[in-house]
Formats: C-alpha cells, sequence, structure tokens
C-alpha cells in the first residue's frame, strides 16, 4: 500500500515482542486487532489480556510490548515506518 495516511499489517507474535524491553512509536497510532490465538499487551506499565476479536488502541509516544500466541492485524495512521519504530527500555 502507497498511502501515507495509513498502512497495516498481519503479524504473527509468538512469545515477547520485543524480547526485552519496550516499543514505541513516534508518530503512529497503532490498533491491534486479535485475529486469533490470545496473550496481552502491556502499555506504560498496564497489562492488558487479548483475544479473539479484540480491539486495543496504542497512542503515539507510548511504550508497550506484546506477549502471547497470536495473529493480529494491526494498521497504523499515520503510515508506518521503521524510522518512526523506537526499543527503549
Amino acid at each position: 500500500m502507497t498511502d501515507k495516511d495509513l498502512n497495516g499489517a498481519v503479524v504473527e507474535i509468538s512469545g515477547r515482542y520485543p524480547a526485552t524491553g519496550r516499543v514505541m512509536n513516534t508518530e503512529c497510532k497503532e490498533m491491534g486487532y486479535v485475529i486469533k490465538g490470545a496473550g496481552k499487551v502491556a502499555i506504560e506499565g498496564a497489562e492488558h489480556a487479548l483475544a479473539e476479536g479484540d480491539l486495543v488502541l496504542i497512542e503515539p509516544g507510548e511504550k508497550f510490548y506484546w506477549e502471547g500466541n497470536m495473529t493480529m492485524f494491526i494498521p497504523c495512521t499515520p503510515a508506518w515506518h521503521s524510522e518512526q519504530h523506537q526499543e527503549v527500555k
């Protein structure tokens, strides 16, 4: 997709991402929709259980990690690019 305002990806979470620490996006709002499986997301230290059909919103600058065994659709606005994705402690 070449739209600068929106994009998305289907991702497989198997274990913890990132393996240590947390990640954040400096520009995008990210939504995570659980297509299959279950797990959790920890956003700014608060853990949220996730199961099939759940949807979570992560705001720009929020530090988070995913954990579980899930297939997810993650759309981003504006469109995600690697320069705005950062690993943090």
